[in-house]
Formats: structure tokens, C-alpha cells, sequence
């Protein structure tokens, strides 16, 4: 099991150029969203990480279930 701390260095290494700006867990996941700036940058997708192998993987819009995923997560704070 990853905890939430491992899970962020884990997403923070994949762009480590933008700040965490929310946590979500989704379930077997947990979902990082980052700042890209004002305006914001297109195309930066969110970063999943695994709860149970600590994989990496992205979560785009579309498909719309992804969004879907993301609003029904439930806000981690530290």
C-alpha cells in the first residue's frame, strides 16, 4: 500500500516544473492536479497513482467517465 505522502513525491516527479494544486481520492487511485500557470497551459492531464502498486498513469477529458471520476473524488488534505 502507497500512502497519500509517497503517492505525491510519485506524481511531483512527473511535472515537477508545475505545484500540486489538489488531491483527490477516486477510489483505488489517488488524482494530483497541478497549476500550469496563468493562463493555464492545455494538455496537462491529471496524474493518477495506484494506491496499491504505486503506478503512474493520466486521466485526460475526454472521455467525459473521467470527468465523471473526478467529481465524484473526495478532497485529501494533509
Amino acid at each position: 500500500m502507497i500512502t497519500v505522502a509517497q503517492a505525491k513525491k510519485l506524481a511531483a516527479d512527473t511535472y515537477s516544473e508545475y505545484p500540486i494544486v489538489e488531491i483527490l481520492d477516486i477510489g483505488d487511485r489517488w488524482a494530483f492536479s497541478f497549476d500550469s500557470g496563468d493562463p493555464p497551459l492545455p494538455g496537462i492531464p491529471t496524474v493518477t497513482v495506484n494506491k496499491e502498486t504505486g503506478e503512474v498513469g493520466w486521466l485526460t477529458i475526454p472521455p467525459l467517465e473521467n470527468l465523471e471520476l473526478l467529481n465524484a473524488g473526495k478532497v485529501v488534505t494533509e
